[in-house]
């Protein structure tokens, strides 16, 4: 009970609670969920109305195998992983939160390498601060402890910047790149690093990369293909990324994502999933392969977002400390004070953002003065 108890409201819990007994007379716009707000593709519809056998079927726990397959070329062909097809595995989830919580799980049950120097604390699992809520809730009904990595200022910290003792403890850290909420993408010198430490200190990098396809210009780099141009002999030993159709093709309600990397991990999610996962339904399987092996719809969806973030980038350019839209679907606003902005926003204007600080470990939040709401503005129609 101490860890549902630790888990606190979740923030759009906070944000009604913040809201509930304020007026607005305006029409409400919500831009405070990372919905995407672009039609799905024809296919979709088209593909679920023809899978009307399978409906009596219990779904493969692991997928099936032409699912598994359609993941697995989809991500040698996004980040030339070819060569290496053999060496990485990857599961199907229902969505990445299914990913993201299993992940935090499977670290109550893998034990630290015995040449690996531990101390005598508890699991520590680390994140972005500010992130996605999922990360710290997930660590907590682990009954591990959250590390907060701030990253306000832009730059997520690097393995040297933390005491050695803390490295000993952790057992797993999420990166987000492109980041929910801020939209920065983390250099490959930062990837790389936290892969050289995961290997030397026995932890699991964890990479959610759910907004990768939505970029200004360049495609972004994933976790995988970093690793593999390491150059080691086993190049995704406790390397695992996370990706999902919910961005990528505007499917949010399909509930459908991937887990891909070490073969060792994922095959400890399958055993965990063969008593408490989720099974994907087989329509939706099918769907989700026409989904992958597709890439004409990813880039109509992707210019949709370019051009929002062009009109971003114009209609904020003079907002103090404003840093341009790279990527992602969050405008990551610089203020004073983002409850009283939030309130604002809502009372003469019918908007919903999220304040920065729902998204933060609040014992742990850096004092300052300025603050940032999330705005889903970047997908907006």
């Amino acid at each position: 009970m101490r860890a549902i108890d630790a888990l606190g409201p979740y923030p759009f819990e906070r944000l009604r609670q913040l809201l509930q007994d304020i007026p607005s007379t305006h029409e409400s716009f919500d831009l405070t969920i990372g919905e995407p707000k672009v039609a799905p593709p024809a296919l979709v519809a088209r593909t679920i109305a023809a899978q009307d056998q399978d409906w009596n079927c219990y779904p493969p726990i692991p997928g099936t195998p032409e699912l598994r397959e359609a993941m697995h070329v989809w991500l040698c062909r996004r980040f030339a992983l070819a060569g290496l097809a053999t060496n990485f595995d990857v599961d199907p989830t229902c969505g990445s939160r299914e990913g993201l919580f299993l992940l935090a799980m499977l670290t109550r049950f893998c034990a630290k390498s015995n040449n690996v120097q531990k101390s005598s604390r508890h699991n520590l699992i680390a994140m972005p601060n500010p992130s996605y809520a999922v990360y710290a809730g997930s660590a907590r009904i682990a009954g591990a402890e959250t590390l907060a990595l701030d990253t306000v200022a832009g730059a997520f910290p690097t393995p040297d910047q933390l005491d050695v003792d803390i490295l000993a403890d952790l057992r797993l850290v999420y990166l987000c790149s492109p980041d929910n909420p801020s939209g920065n993408i983390l250099p490959e010198a930062t990837i790389r690093a936290w892969i050289t430490a995961a290997y030397k200190h026995d932890f699991i990098v964890a990479s959610d990369e759910c907004y990768s396809e939505l970029y200004a210009k360049t495609p972004l780099q994933g976790i995988l293909a970093i690793a593999a141009r390491m150059g080691t002999d086993q190049p995704f030993d406790h390397v695992v990324c996370l990706n999902s159709l919910s961005k990528r093709s505007s499917c949010a309600g399909l509930r459908s994502g991937l887990l891909a990397g070490d073969p060792k991990l994922i095959d400890m999610i399958r055993k965990i999933k063969s008593f408490a996962g989720n099974r994907m339904p087989l329509a939706l399987q099918t769907t989700s392969i026409a989904l992958w092996q597709d890439e004409d719809h990813v880039q109509i969806i992707r210019r949709h977002y370019q051009e929002n973030y062009v009109l971003s980038n114009c209609l904020f350019a003079d907002q103090p400390g404003f840093t341009p839209v790279q990527a992602g679907m969050f405008l990551w606003l610089r203020v004073n004070d983002d409850i009283e902005v939030t309130k604002h926003f809502w009372r003469e204007g019918g908007l919903r953002v999220l304040p920065g600080r729902f998204l933060c470990e609040p014992e742990q939040i850096a004092p300052g003065k300025h603050f940032y709401p999330r705005c889903a503005g970047a997908s907006c129609a």
